[in-house]
């Protein structure tokens, strides 16, 4: 028990850091109700909006002595079971309670074995706690919560740092650069979004000052902590070379489409042996750990839809340079791959376009094509191809409007809707 009582103490007496705001938003009056799920990537800065959450609380009232916070990766409470869930609230009511009213913030839940009964016990014995969990497994949004807290979660989703907050973070407004988005702004948005792509977007990176020497080691080792923990050791994977060597793969198909009979030819090539069910459930792994997206082509047939080639994105494109070797080609890839990752923020539904032409994103909300969009770095050389793949995609799709992201171009002459990059990533 005295160990609890340490680590109670201790959390008190720390000073909850000021950290740098992000654009996710809470509605805390459905925490009355409802168990607050942060989800996303491994150091994409879930521990530090709770600490935002806490600090929002507090400025609202709520006093310090009624926010409990454990950090389930602290290897002192080894082995985690709700036994020591237990005893660590018991040592928090007894020298900070009663408690009438509390919060309690799990991070890292997926650490705790059978989670799911122990947070909903305690939701259902303790009328007065507030509930705030997080993880880095994308299946807490869908199978674990679902099947295990169904109706009783919602969940915010924070990714690594966007555009606009790294504008707000280098003392920008980004609303005024848009209000005016030439000139003196032009020069500033651009400028930003060079020092925005030439950085990690992981927070710790994009918001300190490291040179790239440092930068590719602290990439290298969220990687190798993704593989490790996120998949191999949450997933008990028996061949982790050979998921290193999908891994490896996948890495060298970012922005580009990929089958899993290529993937499984590819490791045969390389003396594996797998299962074609094999290979999908390491590349579900890996998706599960935040570590890659895959977007199935659009089509109005699920079945085709699911056996057509996916296209495959990466949780931070500053990633590729730490781990592969690129060059100035990939510029383009990069690009794109950030476009996806606003999509995602914005909680679009997308799909990729080819038949005989090819575009980059199908936008859909409720089942509707909304939105196609194109992205390049320039119309230069490519312009008759871009503008007739976004035509044939809305001719085929339905889609409301067609966009056209670059670099740096714009023309929104007629249907001719060509925006710079860093103007599109600004907007809300």
């Amino acid at each position: 028990m005295e160990i609890y009582r340490h680590i109670v103490s201790e959390w008190m007496d720390m000073e909850i850091p000021e950290p740098v705001r992000r654009d996710a938003e809470i509605d805390y009056a459905l925490m009355d109700s409802f168990i607050l799920a942060v989800i996303g990537p491994r150091r994409s800065g879930k521990t530090y909006f709770m600490y935002q959450m806490m600090r929002d609380l507090m400025e609202s009232g709520v006093s310090r002595e009624s926010i409990f916070y454990i950090n389930l990766e602290d290897d002192r409470l080894a082995p985690l079971n709700g036994e020591v869930m237990d005893g660590l609230l018991d040592a928090f009511h007894e020298l900070y309670g009663p408690h009438d009213e509390y919060y309690l913030f799990l991070d890292e839940i997926q650490n705790l074995m059978d989670w799911q009964g122990w947070v909903k016990r305690v939701k259902s014995l303790e009328s007065g706690v507030k509930i705030v969990i997080s993880g880095s497994s994308a299946r807490l949004l869908s199978k674990e919560i679902s099947t295990g807290l169904r109706g009783r979660v919602y969940s915010v989703e924070i990714l690594p740092v966007s555009f606009r907050e790294y504008v707000r973070f280098r003392g920008y407004d980004p609303d005024e650069l848009l209000k005016r988005p030439y000139g003196e702004n032009e020069t500033a948005g651009r400028k930003l979004f060079r020092e925005y792509t030439e950085k990690s977007t992981y927070p710790a990176l994009s918001f300190g000052d490291f040179d790239k020497r440092t930068e590719r080691e602290v990439l290298q080792s969220y990687y190798e902590a993704m593989i490790m923990r996120d998949v191999v050791e949450r997933y008990s994977v028996r061949d982790v070379s050979m998921l290193r060597g999908i891994s490896r793969l996948l890495l060298n198909s970012v922005a580009s489409e990929f089958t899993y009979t290529k993937l499984r030819n590819s490791l045969k090539s390389m003396g594996f042996s797998p299962s074609k069910s094999t290979v999908i459930d390491y590349v579900s792994h890996l998706e599960d750990a935040y570590l890659f997206f895959t977007v199935n082509r659009f089509r109005t047939s699920e079945k085709k839809r699911q056996t057509s080639p996916k296209k495959l994105y990466i949780v931070d494109a500053g990633m590729l340079d730490a781990l592969t070797f690129t060059g100035s080609e990939e510029r383009g890839k990069k690009m794109e791959n950030l476009v996806f990752l606003e999509l995602l923020r914005r909680k679009k539904d997308v799909f990729y376009y080819r038949d005989g032409r090819e575009c980059d994103f199908i936008v859909t909300e409720r089942g509707r094509v909304t939105e196609a969009i194109q992205v390049t770095e320039n119309l230069k050389d490519s312009h008759a191809r871009e503008f007739e793949g976004l035509k044939k995609a809305i001719e085929s799709t339905g889609a409301y409007k067609g966009t056209i992201i670059t670099e740096t171009e714009r023309d929104n002459d007629g249907d001719r809707n060509v925006i710079p990059i860093w103007e599109w990533m600004l907007r809300k």
